[in-house]
């Protein structure tokens, strides 16, 4: 009996190593853990993505959200997940390039643990003030600030979160001299900017949308590359400071050693669902941008971001 045993289960474990090799995936249930909590941008879009790649596999994929210490917990278990593909994580900047300079313990290092499969949605930043300041742009808001020392504050809807680390970029690259007030998320950030308690503030489209619609805030810029859809006529801030973007993105990683038949099918999977009218439709009307690049261009973005906010966050001292 025991000498079947052993045979059946061999004969399982060959089955299951020659379907990744070649190509044959999922094999069984897929987990895809997100580090945040339901209902918060990744989760959504970890949602959206995972039930079409489970009608498209006829496979469930299961969501496990893991929230905590900046989605660096959930980054950590995905880690030592088993290398078969079958473990997946949505992660977004916080995991992958801040996170690693803040957190001092962290029991992964990205670009050695994980691959980078694809980069899948970019979620552009809306720069808003409050009506009753006399600016238009960021260039005013800067003369404006210049000439009203120590007046000016912007909100975040935390330490080291995107919308802060976007604004320490403008402070240190073109001298926007303002006080950072820090919140715990981003509405109470748009609540106190559209009282006046503040004055101004960067925060993702689909939440400051509302407001802007309310006529409670005014938008003076985008952080994205180019205009968006749904604010066409405020321009970006690279078009007054050339080159300048910013933004959180949120994409797709596996622990490194997955065989490359599976990366390659996972990567092309995501990719068509990304490309389904419907699915980009349903994205747009959140305010994000599909992006759907794939593990060359993804890997050298966040090698860049790593860079970039490394350097910001040691001279902020953040930890």
């Amino acid at each position: 009996m025991k000498l079947l045993f052993t045979a059946a289960a061999a004969a399982l474990l060959a089955t299951s190593v020659g379907a990744q090799q070649t190509g044959q995936y999922p094999i069984d249930v897929v987990k895809a853990i997100v580090g945040y909590p339901a209902g918060q941008t990744t989760d959504i879009v970890t949602r959206i993505i995972s039930e079409r790649l489970s009608q498209k596999w006829k496979t469930p994929v299961v969501v496990q959200n893991i929230a905590g210490a900046g989605s660096t917990i959930a980054a950590a278990t995905a880690a030592r997940a088993k290398q078969d593909g079958q473990t997946i994580l949505f992660t977004a900047n916080a995991a992958m390039v801040t996170g690693p300079h803040i957190y001092k313990n962290l029991t992964y290092k990205p670009f050695e643990d994980f691959e980078f499969v694809n980069l899948s949605i970019w979620v552009p930043y809306v720069c808003a003030v409050n009506p009753a300041l006399p600016v238009t742009d960021m260039a005013s808001l800067r003369k404006y600030i210049k000439d009203n020392p120590g007046k000016v504050a912007y909100g975040s809807p935390g330490i080291a979160t995107m919308s802060h680390l976007t604004m320490e970029r403008l402070k240190a690259e073109h001298g926007f001299d303002v006080l950072h007030v820090p919140y715990q998320g981003s509405a109470a950030v748009l609540t106190d900017l559209a009282s006046g308690n503040l004055q101004f503030a960067c925060e993702p489209t689909s939440v400051v949308g509302p407001f802007i619609d309310g006529g409670r805030i005014r938008p003076i810029a985008v952080t994205s590359e180019k205009r968006l859809p749904g604010f066409p006529k405020v321009p970006t801030i690279g078009e007054t400071y050339h080159g300048f973007t910013s933004g959180a993105w949120i994409g797709v990683v596996v622990p490194k050693g997955v065989p490359k038949a599976t990366f390659d099918k996972l990567n092309a999977d995501i990719d068509q669902v990304l490309q389904e009218k419907s699915v980009k439709e349903r994205f747009e009307k959140m305010g994000l941008a599909v992006i759907s690049a794939g593990p060359e261009k993804f890997t050298q973005l966040a090698k860049e971001d790593d860079k970039t906010y490394g350097q910001l966050i040691r001279s902020l001292n953040l930890q």
